[in-house]
């Protein structure tokens, strides 16, 4: 009857799991967060609080850049220049440096951080970008785990929900994607070595595409019903 003798699946081997979809913040999410810290600083006109000031600065550059969390922690004073709008960092994971760009926004908030960090008056041979005082020990280098932390605070404090730091990466892609921007220049700020990694996102952005176009649909904005 010409029917098979074995199934067919066996010779296709192991079937991968389809890969999740990155998780990301929304922008009211995003949004809340940075305004939260920046109505703190307003509030503290006199900047004792000199870490909300880095805070501020280290949230928009993660957001406005995409970079890695180890990337975050080991951005050096020496690479960044406000005058370019960009800073360089090294990848451990790609053994590589590259040079994100920075917007007028997040230099907007890195300027004052940039000048608050002078006064703080640390050791020359401190050229970490982001510093902490922890538990009044003398300036260090922010850690990872720091970081971590400042971000749990303050979404706590926005009444945000949780959201980690690598989240915060997969925004930049999502948000810069709806954005209109090139997939190639998200590939390369991201440092990816495919742009089919990158491209996973697009996927993010067409979730919901059905939910939205009920609203958009050319069809159903024409000046008639055809229904009555």
């Amino acid at each position: 009857m010409g029917l098979l003798d074995r199934n067919p699946l066996l010779a296709a081997g192991n079937i991968k799991a389809p890969r999740p979809l990155p998780k990301s913040p929304n922008e009211e999410e995003v949004a809340e967060l940075l305004k939260t810290v920046s109505d703190m600083i307003r509030e503290d006109k006199e900047n004792k609080s000199w870490q909300t000031v880095r805070d501020l600065a280290m949230f928009s550059v993660a957001l406005d850049t995409g970079a890695r969390l180890n990337e975050l922690v080991n951005m050096n004073l020496l690479d960044l220049s406000l005058k370019r709008k960009q800073i360089q960092v090294f990848s451990w994971k790609d053994k590589e440096e590259r040079v994100l760009a920075l917007s007028d926004e997040t230099i907007g908030d890195l300027t004052p951080w940039f000048k608050l960090r002078a006064k703080l008056k640390p050791p020359k041979s401190l050229k970490s970008l982001w510093l902490s005082d922890y538990q009044n020990k003398g300036l260090r280098p922010l850690t990872g785990n720091g970081i971590a932390q400042r971000l749990r605070y303050w979404l706590q404090k926005a009444d945000v929900p949780h959201f980690s730091m690598n989240n915060m990466r997969h925004a930049f892609a999502v948000f810069s994607l709806r954005n209109g921007a090139d997939l190639i220049d998200i590939k390369d700020q991201m440092g990816h070595a495919s742009i089919k990694t990158t491209a996973i996102y697009t996927e993010v952005v067409n979730k919901g595409r059905g939910e939205r176009h009920q609203k958009t649909s050319p069809r159903k904005n024409l000046p008639f019903d055809t229904s009555k």
